[in-house]
């Protein structure tokens, strides 16, 4: 408790610690990030964010760096010795899309998604999710896909969202494939002048799905 002070309707923490060698990794609720010592439990470097997010958040490991939640607004690169920022991805958010995935990293790329929700906006219409697929060296986006398969979010853009993932893809390396659970659609359960999913009729593609995506997509 002395550590982690940070706290959230979820919880001080929404993901697991990672092990690297003698350093253990993780991310509270406020988007702090630590290193510490895995024999002593001693904190070898904190990078002080400061920016509640309603999670899931966490980190990911690899290529000399630790990949985090900033806030819900994006993720940050830290240099995995010192804590010290190497880069930022921040994409283009609607008030009410928001970044709540743990990081996912494989071959050279760092998997996240963007997901109709934030503290900032809530839950409101017309934000979509986004599956990214960055580069670690450079922050930069090498390709996305929109999991919500219509341009005017199923004929109510005003009203409807969903989509994005939530929690981690899973990883074929054989295959090199990654493979998504998506978020439901939006809004939910429904309003009341269109209960039940009716403002979105259709096939609503590709929310509360498994989707499989080519890792070099």
């Amino acid at each position: 408790l002395t550590l982690l002070p940070a706290t959230s309707p979820f919880g001080t923490m929404t993901s697991n610690p990672l092990i690297l060698g003698d350093a253990v990794y993780l991310q509270d609720m406020s988007s702090h990030v630590y290193c510490v010592d895995r024999e002593t439990g001693s904190v070898r470097w904190k990078f002080t964010h400061g920016e509640s997010t309603v999670g899931p958040n966490g980190v990911a490991v690899g290529w000399g760096r630790v990949f985090a939640n900033s806030g819900d607004t994006g993720i940050v690169a830290l240099e995995s010795s010192s804590g010290r920022e190497l880069w930022r991805f921040e994409p283009t958010l609607v008030a009410s899309e928001g970044v709540d995935i743990q990081p996912t990293v494989y071959d050279g790329r760092v998997f996240v998604s963007t997901v109709p929700a934030s503290l900032r906006g809530g839950y409101l219409g017309g934000s979509r999710g986004i599956v990214h697929a960055l580069d670690a060296i450079t922050g930069e986006s090498q390709w996305s896909f929109d999991t919500v398969d219509s341009a005017d979010i199923c004929g109510d853009p005003v009203r409807n969202a969903g989509g994005g993932a939530w929690y981690p893809p899973l990883i074929d390396p054989a295959r090199k494939r990654t493979y998504w659970g998506t978020g439901n659609p939006a809004p939910w359960p429904g309003l009341p002048e269109a209960p039940s999913g009716t403002s979105r009729r259709g096939e609503n593609l590709y929310t509360s799905s498994l989707v499989a995506l080519d890792a070099n997509l």
